[in-house]
């Protein structure tokens, strides 16, 4: 079972910012093909 953590850098308050991030963090991700991919709850406030 391949599992990805991810933890992109935020900006408080900047919500659009910081799903576009989550977005490229999870394209990264899917290059290395896996199971899941875990990105912190809190990462979009």
């Amino acid at each position: 079972m391949k599992i990805t953590l991810a933890q992109p850098d935020p900006v408080v308050g900047d919500i659009d910012g910081n799903v576009a991030r989550i977005e490229e963090t999870l394209h990264q991700c899917m290059d290395e093909s896996p199971l899941h991919c875990v990105i912190p709850f809190f990462k979009l406030l």
